[in-house]
């Protein structure tokens, strides 16, 4: 079963299974569009019922199945409830790549591989690691290249393909929301003040803010991206964490 399995193993049988359906689409390009990917691999997408979940797979007999879309203000939100009834839809293909009988699962699990594959086809591996170099990591313009995604799910992306440390926070409505380093993904850390001062001004001025060289030893850079909306404002933060930071010293 998967809890035998390495995150590693599972990651990579995702990423290669997101890669092949891309190509299957032949999507060779960002940004992802959900809905044409779940069309060119022979699924139906249709509305869902007035009062219907966001996304739902529904197996049809004769037919390779459609999909359900619930109505949502947010494109990225139906963007990603899309790509992850097609993550069901494929989720027996990353069982296969790592020698489970898909039968044999749990719907946790099938659940999890499918949420998993969702991130890895709105941002390809492949595709996301470049563009994140060559824009060093600036989150607007990895909006911009890959806009079918979420700023959320971007953050989250960058932790699990950044090979450099670095910590990504989010806030809403001037509140940390989550915050994490992918040193130590299952902890989160305190706010250095710094970091607390230049959210606060983003939060207020509604601008980029960044600073690098008032950062304490362990931090090279900090950047807060606002995603400021009529009635609602949230913040993006980048820590980008010296490479001799020491996860044993507690600071991330």
């Amino acid at each position: 079963m998967l809890c035998t399995l390495t995150d590693d193993e599972l990651a990579a049988a995702v990423e290669q299974t997101a890669e092949e359906l891309l190509w299957e689409a032949g999507i060779d390009a960002a940004p992802v569009d959900a809905r044409k990917l779940a069309r060119a691999l022979g699924l139906t997408v249709a509305a869902a019922p007035a009062g219907s979940p966001r996304g739902q797979l529904v197996r049809l007999t004769g037919q390779r199945g459609a999909i359900l879309a619930g109505a949502d203000t947010r494109p990225e939100r139906q963007q990603f409830a899309i790509a992850h009834e097609v993550g069901e839809f494929a989720a027996a293909r990353v069982f296969g790549r790592l020698g489970l009988d898909p039968r044999e699962t749990f719907p946790a699990s099938r659940e999890a591989t499918a949420h998993r594959l969702a991130t890895a086809l709105l941002l390809p591996l492949r595709w996301f690691r470049r563009a994140s170099s060559n824009c060093d990591g600036d989150v607007a313009e990895l909006k911009r290249q890959f806009h079918t995604a979420s700023h959320e799910l971007i953050a989250r992306r960058i932790l699990e393909t950044s090979r450099a440390p670095v910590v990504m926070s989010l806030f809403d409505h001037g509140r940390l929301v989550w915050r994490r380093s992918n040193l130590a993904p299952s902890q989160s850390t305190p706010l250095v003040p710094l970091e607390e001062c230049l959210q606060r001004e983003t939060y207020r001025l509604g601008v980029p803010r960044e600073a690098a060289a008032l950062c304490p030893p362990f931090i090279d850079r900090i950047r807060v991206w606002p995603v400021h909306e009529a009635g609602w404002k949230r913040e993006i933060m980048r820590t980008d964490l010296a490479e001799t930071c020491d996860e044993e010293r507690g600071d991330f």
